[in-house]
């Protein structure tokens, strides 16, 4: 990333400074600038842009009369070295600083622009750098009680980003009548990279400013990795923030073998790097004490974060999943969820509610999220799943979900194939009503654009399958019909029966059970397996399109109706049924309605629904946004909509 064209003329001495400033740094500290940038070189040169914003920072703010930060850390060393600040601010006393608008701005987002070239991309997504806004600070502050007489009085934020939490917290808590003598002691704010904590220490001051307060009274910000341990630190009532998403296989390896033996309760998997911070929380929370973080959404549901969520589950107090939301993080392609968690013994579950939240579906962008709680009695949601946190249950969902959670299980599910090539995909696959001639071995292909409740389109695709050009070739057997097929992108969970041999991608899943193929759809497409697939089994929603990703593990939490696998007359019916709904998808029948509700009578029987439960799960599949979301696709049905509101693809986050 480039300087603004007034810092362009001094880069070249900036990179000079840099490079004279890089031995003198610890050992440790250039290591965290190499991860975050890819290497020396480019660290340097992020050194150098961070220096002259820094410098840049510190001239315009003091013409604004807000007194600077002293500048720590990295830059202040290759400031020893660099021999043209004064004729840098020279240049910027001839430029137009009136473009920072003091006043205009909270103070961390105008910290952010003082410092938009420091952070390359990639350190963005080492660090998981994105910058939180106003509603979802504010609305995590409103959870965790931060600012009411009897709530929290101290506070850490571990991760702080360009402060963010910290300046809203303090600017609160002064507005609740704290003395800032009080607060420079309850508050506390760190970071690993020091870039970020400059970037902090120039918002808190420009905040001081705002507020009238004598900025050495702001709360201290220390360079510092949250996740080492910190034995002098003492015990806050709150820990607070938005901890870097980081996938696991992006951490270092040396330093996450080291976060899986320092907090062994997070589990040996995949974790993402907040839920190391969240097992870190937990450790620096006095008894009684409140987590409160805005987390992605694989924190609720992803198998590798079973652990931290066994750690958060006996005193979690609220969720919020915002799915549907307007774009939280502009540019980054994340679903954000907010929680609030007690430290509580694990034996001893707190006995009030939980708190569930999801934004509206079709609701409108604001300036405040708008979120709709409901409480759940904590003893009856919690045994719900034992595989992700049940966020879209309410109250009058719990007889039916229970219900259909206590019935048998055994679907499998394996991925087709993918065709990454060693000559490019491209030359492999083709479209086309007939495979090309050149292709030696042809084979139709169907992907998940294909396929749809009870029926398919016509083959399109074809695939040269050369196994020694694809890397994870699967055997004939392995696609021999007939098969279940499931697509793995779609709102709701839809079956078909391919009877063909013909070959699918990994945006299929071939689907197998202890049920006749026709019966597995069947029970596959029914309404009580989308119902509970909705509120259980979503593990997770594109943000570029809406689109749940059903993966291979949430089908083997798919419910089998008892009668099927007990009775064979009645699974012969439910074969019968699903092979009749199919034969009128493909002839265009209109008798698919009617078949349908035969088949769902037979389900909610064989599901040991009541009549009165049965009534219930209709009048409750009626609602918005349930009866647009878990509606069957139909072929010439749009792909990246549903009825309530419309995204482009990609749109959502642009």
């Amino acid at each position: 990333m480039s300087p603004d064209p007034a810092l362009e003329p001094f880069l070249p001495a900036a990179r000079d400074a840099a490079a004279a400033a890089w031995p003198q740094l610890p050992c440790g500290l250039r290591a965290v600038l190499e991860d975050a940038s890819g290497g020396v070189t480019k660290a340097r040169a992020a050194l150098a842009l961070h220096l002259l914003e820094a410098l840049r920072a510190e001239t315009w703010l003091r013409g604004a009369g807000v007194a600077a930060p002293p500048l720590e850390g990295p830059a202040a060393v290759a400031r020893a070295a660099f021999g043209h600040e004064a004729e840098l601010r020279a240049a910027l006393a001839r430029e137009d600083s009136e473009e920072l608008p003091i006043g205009e701005l909270p103070a961390p987002e105008l910290a952010e622009l003082l410092f938009g070239a420091s952070f390359s991309v990639r350190a963005q997504k080492r660090r998981g750098g994105v910058y939180t806004r106003g509603a979802l600070v504010d609305a995590l502050l409103d959870l965790a009680e931060w600012g009411d007489p009897d709530g929290p009085q101290t506070l850490w934020e571990p991760a702080v980003g360009a402060g963010a939490f910290l300046c809203r917290a303090w600017e609160r808590a002064l507005q609740a009548g704290r003395s800032p003598e009080d607060l420079s002691l309850a508050l506390l704010g760190g970071d690993l990279h020091p870039f970020a904590c400059h970037a902090a220490r120039v918002a808190l001051a420009i905040s001081a400013a705002y507020l009238g307060v004598d900025p050495c009274l702001a709360p201290q910000v220390v360079c510092r990795d949250a996740l080492d341990p910190d034995p002098s630190a003492a015990p806050v009532d709150l820990v607070l923030g938005n901890p870097p998403w980081v996938r696991g296989e992006r951490i270092p390896k040396a330093q996450r073998l080291a976060y899986r033996e320092r907090f062994a309760e997070v589990g040996q998997g995949n974790s993402d790097l907040a839920s190391y911070f969240a097992a870190a929380a937990l450790r620096r929370l006095r008894p009684g004490g409140r987590l409160a973080f805005v987390v992605s959404q694989g924190v609720l549901d992803a198998r590798a974060s079973a652990g931290v969520r066994a750690l958060l589950t006996p005193g979690l107090e609220a969720v919020a999943e915002l799915e549907w939301a307007p774009p939280a993080f502009p540019g980054a392609n994340v679903i954000p969820a907010l929680l609030v968690a007690q430290r509580v013994d694990p034996k001893a579950r707190l006995e009030t509610p939980v708190r569930l939240a999801a934004f509206p579906l079709g609701a409108k962008a604001s300036s405040e999220l708008g979120l709709e709680w409901a409480e759940v009695p904590r003893r009856r949601w919690g045994p719900l799943s034992q595989t992700r946190w049940a966020i879209h249950v309410r109250q009058p969902d719990l007889d039916l979900l229970e219900t259909l959670a206590t019935v048998p299980r055994g679907f499998t599910a394996t991925y087709g194939l993918s065709v990454r090539t060693r000559v490019g995909a491209q030359e492999l696959v083709a479209e086309g009503p007939r495979p090309p001639s050149r292709f030696q071995e042809p084979r139709a292909l169907r992907d998940g654009r294909d396929v749809v409740a009870w029926g398919a389109v016509e083959v399109r695709r074809w695939l040269d399958y050369q196994r020694k050009a694809i890397s994870d070739p699967k055997s004939d057997a392995f696609f021999r019909g007939p098969k279940v097929l499931v697509p793995r992108i779609a709102l709701t969970p839809q079956a078909w029966v391919d009877e063909s041999d013909a070959f699918c991608r990994n945006t299929l899943m071939v689907v197998q059970g202890p049920l006749e193929p026709h019966a597995l759809a069947a029970v596959i497409n029914g309404l009580p397996l989308r119902y509970y697939a909705y509120h259980l089994l979503r593990a997770g929603v594109l943000a570029s399109s809406h689109r749940c990703t059903i993966y291979s593990g949430v089908i083997s939490d798919f419910p089998i109706p008892a009668p099927a696998l007990e009775d064979p007359a009645w699974a012969s019916s439910l074969a019968d049924l699903g092979r009749a709904c199919a034969a009128a998808v493909a002839e265009g029948d209109p008798q698919l309605s009617r078949l349908e509700a035969s088949l769902n009578d037979l389900l909610c029987e064989g599901y040991g629904l009541s009549p009165i439960q049965r009534a219930l799960l209709d009048e409750r599949v009626a609602r918005e946004p349930l009866a647009s979301v878990i509606r069957p696709l139909r072929h010439g049905d749009r792909r990246r909509t549903f009825s309530v509101q419309e995204f482009r693809p990609g749109a959502r986050y642009s």
